[in-house]
């Protein structure tokens, strides 16, 4: 299962990296924005929200800086919480 997805995952970055730059910003940016609303909106109603809120911040994380540091920090809490929880075990 893995080795499909990695597979999957280097097919959907060679097809972003073909994308010329003025086609793949934006269009990355929307694809991200679009994520975190839905993301917002499922937290309300029935949904992922959660899933749809990371996945969003992920798809902007491939391009604008700020977002790539805010999943990062939160990458971190998340690894720093699992770690607690496994030492209260």
């Amino acid at each position: 299962m893995r080795a499909r997805a990695s597979a999957l995952a280097r097919r959907a970055e060679e097809i972003r990296r073909a994308l010329p730059p003025v086609v793949r910003r934006p269009l990355t940016v929307a694809v991200g924005l679009a994520l975190l609303l839905a993301g917002v909106i499922m937290l309300v109603l029935p949904g992922p929200g959660l899933l749809a809120l990371g996945l969003g911040l992920a798809v902007l994380a491939l391009e604008v800086r700020p977002a790539r540091g805010l999943l990062l920090a939160i990458q971190a809490r998340i690894e720093r919480a699992a770690a607690r929880r496994r030492r209260t075990r």
